[in-house]
């Protein structure tokens, strides 16, 4: 058996063995015989991820990693085979634009690792990896049913020449969902050239567009959610949300031989999401329709080579990267006096970073990396006011109610060392800097000395691997300056995004194991600690879980058939509106079990299954005693086929 590699840059052929900090990898296997179709809870099985969800989909889901609380969305960075897909503000990552299906792997990295992804890598990083394009002529078809009239369809048709490749992907799915005004419709596109132009030159272009509408049913009251009819309820029946988004991407990678390998990277995205929060019968819908518009271009280049110096085998990656994005916000339609409004911020962002790995002797790796970051943000904010000559109305205009640029240089640097005390056990102890910058939203409403927030970060951890049995620990703590929340300011008393006074502490870890009894029975099962608090108060910071543990199994009675069954506990944790710890009754924790039967006969594949088996009613997110309901028992069944 192979040992497990990263294949994403720069760590690309890195044996999780190797690497001194705590990872994961769901395998297409795994994601074959999970027993959910949501990315969010799939993430979240995984040791030390906690889900934020708002609807009980993909869409509006957050994941945090090792207790990052509220500002997840900005201190988690998902990324798309290399491609950032957070957005510029805080509505984070949109999971509802990656169809399950056209996923091979996903890799997890916990922690600050900000030398090699910058900006708000500081919980973690979750690298989605999708399928290649591949060398032979291939289809596929997927099609599910369910509960709250889900349907879902999935077509994949790759497509093969002597120089060219083509994958071809599209995904529809549609519900009606848990509760009113929880329906969902969304659609996925997509469309990858692999091509060969020299026998070194490899060149990946892609093009996807995504669109969805969601409805936005809200909170409801501690009363309500006390009642299975209560919790379907909605209060805002007529809000709304939309997204149109496209991506272009474009990856060439050279082979340099024994100058290494150079890699370029062009990533570029064009959003809309017109919404409606907060709707009154009073007004159209268009003069109180909001809009966000972002365009983006992230590109970069990488490399790597390997060499030796004073005696020494050395791997060293640099690259340098570029982002720069024109984010505008448009509020309560554009022609309501007084109340229409629009915000808009040009970011751009330059960084540079270095890596190197050796090995100063035999079964020691060292790993040492620094980053530098500069940060600009150029922003308006305006509101459409009236205009008199004299005392008579002489029309509107857009009046300029802030005009402001920030900048700011920051750097992340990072010290790992692995011993490798055999063939199938490493320990390794990591010393990493992580940073954070303001997002467009939070400087929208902010203290005026708003600026970015910094930490440090103490990981160590070991990591057994037989060809049965894989173990992991791994420990830590950080300490975190000028983190950025949204709390009453204590000059103004005025609620805004600011720095806090107090340090935040984070400390905790992660124990993991796999166990494989020949190839019919596999069990997996974690178990996470975190205490997320304010350095001098001792408050604990809300939506934080101190416990989070989860386990499952799959087995397979005869080859065509596989049962699968996984279970999740998420400890109780404080009210989001409740940073001082004695405002509001904390949110209740949870077990969450599901399972799944599949049947695979050839090119067929056949699942039936049941998710929160036992009916568990719960919330994942709470603000001031109002809750999100997730969704109670329901199931899915369907199909894939495979040419």
């Amino acid at each position: 058996e192979l040992d497990t590699v990263i294949v994403t840059a720069p760590y690309a052929g890195d044996p999780i063995q190797d690497l001194p900090r705590s990872v994961s990898v769901i395998t297409a296997r795994d994601i074959e015989n999970a027993t959910t179709d949501k990315l969010g809870e799939l993430l979240a099985r995984e040791a030390n991820i906690n889900l934020r969800s708002f609807l009980g989909q993909n869409k509006f889901a957050n994941i945090d990693i090792r207790g990052m609380g509220e500002t997840s969305t900005s201190n988690v960075i998902i990324q798309v085979d290399g491609f950032r897909l957070n957005a510029p503000d805080l509505s984070g990552a949109d999971l509802s634009s990656i169809p399950l299906s056209q996923i091979e792997r996903i890799e997890i990295l916990r922690g600050s690792n900000a030398v090699r992804y910058g900006n708000g890598a500081v919980g973690g990083v979750i690298n989605i990896i999708t399928r290649k394009t591949a060398d032979q002529l291939a289809a596929r078809l997927d099609a599910s049913a369910g509960s709250f009239d889900t349907r879902k369809v999935a077509a994949d048709i790759n497509l093969a020449g002597k120089t060219v490749r083509a994958r071809f992907n599209v995904a529809l799915a549609n519900s009606d969902g848990h509760r009113q005004n929880n329906d969902s419709e969304t659609r996925d596109v997509s469309l990858r050239v692999s091509l060969q132009p020299l026998p070194r030159l490899d060149l990946d272009l892609r093009a996807s567009y995504h669109d969805d509408h969601y409805g936005f049913p809200g909170a409801v009251s501690q009363t309500e959610f006390a009642t299975s009819r209560g919790r379907r309820n909605s209060r805002t029946p007529n809000d709304f949300s939309e997204t149109i988004e496209r991506q272009y991407q474009a990856l060439l990678d050279l082979d340099l031989e024994k100058y290494g390998q150079l890699t370029a990277r062009l990533h570029a995205r064009n959003r809309d999401n017109p919404f409606v929060l907060g709707f009154t019968p009073l007004l159209s819908i268009e003069d109180q329709r909001g809009l966000i518009s972002e365009q983006s271009i992230n590109t970069g280049v990488e490399h790597a080579s390997g060499f030796f110096a004073a005696g020494l085998p050395i791997d060293l990656n640099w690259g340098i990267s570029g982002f720069f994005s024109d984010y505008i916000r448009r509020e309560n339609g554009s022609q309501q006096i007084g109340q229409s409004k629009r915000n808009r911020g040009d970011v751009e962002e330059i960084a540079a970073f270095v890596s190197a790995e050796t090995e100063p002797r035999t079964g020691w790796l060292l790993n040492l990396g620094y980053r530098i970051d500069r940060f600009a943000i150029e922003r308006r904010n305006q509101r459409l006011v009236q205009l008199f000559n004299g005392f008579v109305p002489a029309g509107s205009a857009w009046q300029t109610t802030l005009d402001d640029n920030s900048r700011w240089y920051n750097h992340a640097a990072e010290l790992g060392v692995s011993r490798l005390l055999s063939d199938a056990t490493t320990a390794y102890i990591n010393l990493a800097r992580s940073f954070r910058n303001p997002n467009i939203d939070e400087l929208t409403l902010s203290s005026p000395d708003l600026s970015p927030q910094s930490g440090w970060q103490t990981e160590v951890g070991y990591r057994h691997r037989r060809r049965w049995l894989e173990t992991a620990l791994s420990l830590f703590h950080t300490r975190t300056k000028d983190e950025i929340f949204f709390a009453q300011d204590p000059v103004s008393g005025a609620s805004v995004n600011r720095n806090y006074d107090d340090d935040v502490l984070r400390t905790g870890g992660e124990l993991e194991m796999k166990v494989r009894y020949g190839g019919d029975f596999y069990i997996w099962s974690n178990l996470s600690w975190t205490r997320a608090r304010f350095a001098d108060s001792g408050n604990e910071v809300p939506h934080v879980p101190r416990f989070q543990a989860n386990a499952g199994l799959e087995w397979q009675p005869v080859p065509a058939l596989t049962f699968s069954l996984s279970a999740s506990y998420t400890g109780s944790r404080f009210d989001g509106n409740d940073p001082n710890n004695d405002l509001y009754r904390k949110l209740d924790d949870y077990l969450v079990a599901d399972a799944r039967l599949s049947w695979s006969y050839r090119s067929v594949r056949l699942f039936a299954g049941v998710n929160n088996l036992f009916d568990e009613t719960y919330t994942t997110v709470g603000f001031s005693e109002n809750y999100y309901p997730m969704p109670e028992r329901h199931f899915l069944g369907g199909f894939s086929l495979s040419l």
